[in-house]
C-alpha cells in the first residue's frame, strides 16, 4: 500500500469509528432519558402520597412531623424539576447523513473525481460527525448530572418520608 491508500484506509476507519461512537452516545442518551422518566415517576408517586396523606393528618402529628413532610415535599419537587431538565430537548448539529451528505456529494459532481476529492469528502464527513458527537457527549454529561442529583435527592426525600411515618407511628 502506498501513502495515499494508507491515508484513505485510515480516513475510512476514523469515519466508521465516529459513526460507532455516535451510536453509543445515542444509546446513552436514551438510557439517561429512561432513568430520568423513572426517577420523576417515583417522585410523582411520593408527591401524590404526601398530598393525600396531608389532608387527613393524625391528631398527634407534631410540628416537627409537618416540617419533615414539608422538607420531603420540597425535595420531591426538586427531583421532578431535575428530571424534567434531564428530559429537556437539546439542540445539536444535524447528523451528517441524508440531505447534508447529498449536498456535499452534489458539490463533487461538478469535479473530475479523483482520490483527493473523495478524501476531502470523507474529511468533511469526519469533521461533521466529530462536531455532532462532541455536542451530544456534552449534552449527555449534563443529562447525567441532572439524573444523578435527582436520584440522590429522591433517596433523601424517601428517607425523610419514612422517618416522618415512623415518628408518627411510634410517637
Amino acid at each position: 500500500m502506498d501513502k495515499k491508500e494508507v491515508r484513505s484506509e485510515l480516513t475510512r476507519f476514523v469515519l466508521d469509528s465516529l459513526i460507532n461512537e455516535y451510536k453509543e452516545l445515542a444509546d446513552t442518551w436514551k438510557t439517561l432519558d429512561t432513568k430520568a422518566q423513572g426517577t420523576g415517576t417515583i417522585a410523582g408517586v411520593f408527591l401524590a402520597a404526601i398530598f393525600t396523606w396531608s389532608r387527613d393528618l393524625p391528631a398527634g402529628f407534631t410540628c416537627a412531623n409537618k416540617f419533615g413532610l414539608g422538607v420531603a415535599l420540597l425535595f420531591l419537587i426538586v427531583v421532578v424539576l431535575l428530571s424534567l431538565f434531564a428530559l429537556a430537548v437539546r439542540e445539536h448539529d444535524d447528523l451528517p447523513q441524508g440531505r447534508s451528505v447529498k449536498g456535499m456529494y452534489s458539490d463533487l459532481n461538478d469535479v473530475d473525481l479523483q482520490q483527493e476529492h473523495f478524501d476531502r469528502f470523507l474529511g468533511g464527513l469526519i469533521e461533521k460527525w466529530g462536531q455532532t458527537n462532541e455536542q451530544i457527549s456534552a449534552h449527555n454529561i449534563a443529562k447525567g448530572l441532572y439524573v444523578r442529583w435527582a436520584q440522590y435527592i429522591l433517596v433523601i426525600a424517601m428517607g425523610v418520608v419514612v422517618m416522618v411515618c415512623l415518628a408518627s407511628i411510634f410517637k
